[in-house]
C-alpha cells in the first residue's frame, strides 16, 4: 500500500477512523447489518435488568454508529429503550 505525497501513516484511505466501517462493509454480509439495525430499533428494556440491558444495547450499537455518534445521541437512544 502506497502513501500518497505528503500524507502519513493512518491517512491513507479516509485515515483509521474508516477502518471499522471499512471492515464492517467488506466482512459483515448487509443482511446482518440490516438485522442487527433492526434489532436495536426495536431493544427495550423489557423484563431485562439494567445491565442486561446495557450490554445488548453496547453490543448491537456497533452496528448502528450513526444513531450513537455523539454522546447525547447515545443517551437519547439509550433512554429511548428504557423501561418506565
Amino acid at each position: 500500500m502506497e502513501l500518497a505525497q505528503g500524507s502519513s501513516p493512518g491517512q491513507h484511505c479516509g485515515g483509521l477512523e474508516s477502518l471499522p466501517e471499512a471492515f464492517k462493509g467488506h466482512f459483515i454480509p448487509p443482511g446482518v447489518m440490516e438485522m442487527k439495525h433492526t434489532e436495536f430499533m426495536q431493544l427495550t428494556q423489557g423484563n431485562k435488568t439494567l445491565k442486561e440491558y446495557l450490554h445488548a444495547f453496547n453490543h448491537l450499537s456497533r452496528y448502528c454508529p450513526k444513531f450513537v455518534s455523539t454522546e447525547s445521541k447515545k443517551i437519547a437512544s439509550f433512554k429511548r429503550g428504557l423501561g418506565p
